[in-house]
């Protein structure tokens, strides 16, 4: 069991190898481009949209500082988004495919128990993840070097790992759904939904008062893309991370292994 976090690794190679370059490649191309946003008249034109579309786009601000475009441009929305895929996609995978194959049996009866097989999946997915979120960081700093501008690799070391923490989160989700139903379509559906009616929710709540209530059950509500980061906010991510993952390995090791298609 102790080369099975690396077997997992090897196993979805492939997968990380594309989606890291995707993610590189992403963030690269985003920060060649902010000398000619830089340049150009589009922060001005920013001010003519409606707040809630600012939101989503970014302010006038994110245009013109290389801090705040790497902030709103590619950890506002678009890397936390794909990698929310992902890390949806790679937990609600961790057990209800291999339990319609009838996999999940077999480890469990190479093993000491459940609870040690969910670890080692769990750690090989949060590298996966993790890795995927590196890219992102290279990324940037090859589009710095590319522009000729500098930036504190420090703050993006932290905006990274809160942009982590929040995909987590919600891969952590649909890990919670499928180990309550061991449905795959359920887990991932329900948690794309999440996240999805979380970002629009925390997008507009700055121009409909009364989603001020509902924007408080939203992760992105907690999510800092910024230099700052909010201690409090970070205690509601990891938290809400944990009670998933209890929940989930609880719900997992009491309940019967589904082996029906």
């Amino acid at each position: 069991m102790r080369f099975l976090i690396t077997k997992i690794i090897f196993q979805k190679r492939m997968l990380i190898f594309w989606w890291f370059l995707g993610v590189l490649l992403l963030a690269v191309f985003t920060m060649y481009f902010f000398p000619v946003f830089k340049n150009g008249n589009i922060s001005s034109s920013l001010n003519s949209l409606p707040t809630s579309l600012q939101k989503i786009i970014g302010d006038k601000a994110s245009w013109n500082t290389v801090g705040g475009y790497i902030s709103q441009q590619i950890f506002a929305l678009r890397v936390p988004i794909g990698l929310s895929v992902l890390s949806i996609y790679i937990f609600s995978n961790l057990f209800t495919g291999e339990e319609k194959k009838g996999l999940v049996e077999t480890q469990l009866s190479l093993t000491n128990g459940r609870t040690r097989i969910l670890l080692n999946k769990l750690a090989a997915s949060i590298v996966i993840i993790g890795l995927v979120t590196m890219a992102a960081c290279i990324g940037v700093i090859i589009g710095l070097k590319l522009i000729h501008y500098n930036y504190d690799y420090i703050n993006l070391l932290k905006i990274s790992l809160n942009c982590l923490l929040l995909c987590l989160d919600f891969g952590l989700v649909a890990f919670l759904i499928g180990c309550i139903s061991g449905k795959n379509g359920l887990a991932i559906g329900v948690s794309s939904a999440y996240v999805f009616i979380s970002y629009l929710i925390t997008s507009m709540v700055s121009s409909v008062s009364s989603l001020r209530i509902p924007d408080k059950f939203s992760l992105f509500h907690y999510y800092s893309n910024g230099n700052v980061l909010n201690t409090r906010d970070l205690l509601v991510l990891t938290s809400f991370g944990l009670i998933c993952l209890i929940i989930g390995m609880m719900t997992f090791n009491l309940r019967d292994i589904n082996t029906n298609s």
